[in-house]
């Protein structure tokens, strides 16, 4: 499924700067929004661009991996901790073109790149990302809270879910409520519920 349409939604914290091999044509880039997501994936014609949950939940952090200038691979490292003392991160998935194998001199790459910021010779926003991942955790997107979602945040994301919805849906959650007869139906339930009480 491509996910152009998406690509508007709100981004997250890098895990760090953009980094530059010693020898200069290789870069790493932090991806940082859903439409950063979608122009790696369709750079190398995988399915990062489906990446966006995790990537907003503070879960994952996506990374490009460039050979002068051009998309060579995607680097995905896996999050987990909420303060600075606890996060750390692991390499998941590392891919090149169509999800083969990365060349060994990309290996080479990742593995200076993975020992700069190990090392602290590259700078690892490490509290930001902590700080961001615990407030998603309490109360982001909603991505891992197990409390009652608001109608708020319903009729935002609303929009994102219309590529799946037919055609004809109104474009906004009231006028969908309206269309399907649920406004109606709640109403109706809520008249009983406050008879019997």
């Amino acid at each position: 499924m491509r996910h152009e349409r998406r690509t508007n939604r709100p981004g997250w914290p890098a895990i760090c700067p953009p980094w530059r091999c010693d020898r200069g044509i290789h870069e790493i880039v932090p991806i940082t929004s859903a439409a950063g997501l979608v122009e790696e994936g369709n750079r190398l014609d995988h399915c990062v661009g489906g990446y966006y949950p995790q990537c907003r939940s503070g879960a994952v952090q996506i990374l490009s991996l460039r050979r002068d200038g051009t998309h060579a691979a995607t680097i995905e490292l896996t999050l987990s901790g909420t303060t600075a003392d606890t996060l750390f991160f692991q390499v998941g998935q590392f891919k090149a073109r169509r999800n083969r194998r990365p060349d060994d001199e990309l290996h080479d790459v990742l593995r200076a790149f993975l020992a700069a910021l190990n090392s602290g010779a590259h700078p690892f926003f490490r509290s930001r990302l902590a700080a961001y991942r615990k407030r998603m955790e309490c109360d982001g997107d909603y991505l891992w809270s197990a409390r009652a979602l608001q109608i708020a945040h319903a009729r935002d994301v609303f929009p994102l879910y219309l590529p799946l919805l037919p055609r004809g849906t109104p474009a906004d959650l009231n006028g969908w409520c309206e269309q399907t007869g649920l406004t109606a139906a709640l109403d109706r339930a809520a008249a009983l519920l406050s008879r019997s009480a």
